[in-house]
């Protein structure tokens, strides 16, 4: 009997250390999963977050009843709030789906997931001429896999995903039980600081590692340093075609997300993003002109093609926004960097709510400032 008790005792004491950490995780929940009430000071920001952002994105909106989807890269992620009060006013509920890095294929896959679960009725997708190069040494089109696709519950086409329930499972074990998940909460409580990597509950990057880094090292500094790695990214043989002259499969990714979303009478807005002029002087330096220019006249043709509601923005070309100079190193100018952009390729959000107010300039009274309508499937 007193082993008995004992063994009671032990297993009794082992749920309850598991249920307190497993809760402490919950209410910390340091990767913005299940959307658990932030407290200032506490775990309002989620400085644990940048290598769970997928995850985060997939879960995250499950708590919520979106009508309206931001869809993109880190451009749009760190570009355009959800609480911008003309979006606000138009929508009940607008989420920021824009995950960095993401593949066309990808962002697609993870917008028609929750097309399927939620009453999305708007889509606002970011498109970048540099997500659809492939490398045109290659004689054959890539084969890509989705990172995270198992976890999706819908696949693109509306099938259900069967692995779907175990691996969400096997997720949330981790997010709640794991002991990478109790240092990472740790972590969230002891960096509460305005500088801290996060996502709000809506999806939106405010960049606050970004402003740490400028106040430190200075915008001149991170330019440089992005100016290098994109030279060394894009000086290699890009093109919108492979080498057998097939074109990059993205456009066809597009091209099958546009025709699901029209599917199921979903409004779609796609815009080009702005890029500062240091980048587009790289992008002329590797030759690369000629490529955008292809590349805007094939996402016309597969809005033609496509129908359903769809208009194509153009924010990509030039404007007064671009040029802002950069100043000299080591001021006080330097350390609080530009005004339009964090660095040549990645805009701030006061230049993205300047593009919601062209894009519905008619709905709330906004004064349009850049941007032009390419083209709309509207009558």
């Amino acid at each position: 009997m007193a082993f008995g008790k004992y063994v009671v005792s032990t297993l009794c004491f082992v749920i309850l250390i598991l249920l307190f950490f497993g809760g402490f995780n919950f209410v910390v929940d340091p990767y913005a999963v299940f959307n658990s009430i932030r407290i200032t000071g506490f775990n309002e920001y989620k400085s644990e977050i940048n290598n769970k952002v997928r995850p985060s994105k997939i879960y995250q909106p499950l708590s919520l009843s979106p009508e309206v989807l931001i869809v993109g890269n880190s451009r749009v992620e760190m570009g355009f709030d959800p609480k911008n009060p003309c979006l606000s006013k138009l929508w009940a509920g607008v989420y920021n789906l824009g995950v960095p890095g993401a593949s066309v294929e990808y962002q697609a896959a993870m917008a028609l997931n929750l097309v399927y679960q939620k009453p999305v009725k708007k889509i606002l997708l970011g498109i970048d001429f540099t997500d659809y190069l492939v490398l045109s040494n290659k004689a054959s089109r890539r084969e890509r896999q989705l990172p995270s696709v198992k976890l999706l519950k819908y696949l693109p086409d509306g099938r259900l995903n069967e692995s779907h329930y175990k691996n969400k499972l096997i997720d949330y074990y981790k997010f709640i039980f794991s002991l990478n998940a109790l240092v990472d909460s740790t972590k969230t409580i002891f960096r509460q600081n305005e500088y801290a990597p996060t996502r709000t509950s809506l999806g939106f990057n405010p960049a606050l590692d970004f402003s740490a880094s400028t106040s430190i090292e200075g915008v001149n500094s991170i330019f440089r340093q992005k100016e290098h790695d994109l030279e060394k990214k894009y000086s290699l043989a890009w093109s919108m075609h492979y080498q057998n002259g097939d074109i990059s499969e993205d456009f066809s990714y597009l091209e099958n997300f546009l025709k699901y979303l029209a599917e199921h009478q979903v409004e779609v807005i796609v815009f080009t993003n702005p890029l500062h002029e240091h980048f587009w002087s790289l992008i002329s330096k590797v030759n690369l002109t000629n490529e955008y220019n292809h590349f805007m006249s094939e996402v016309v043709s597969i809005i033609h093609r496509v129908g359903g509601d769809i208009v194509f923005w153009d924010f990509s070309s030039d404007s007064k926004f671009i040029h802002e100079d950069l100043p000299e190193p080591g001021t006080a100018a330097d350390k609080k960097g530009l005004q339009w952009f964090w660095e040549p390729a990645h805009y701030k959000k006061v230049l993205g709510d300047k593009m919601i107010n062209t894009m519905f300039s008619s709905e709330c009274g906004g004064q349009p400032e850049f941007g032009r309508k390419i083209y709309s499937t509207r009558h």
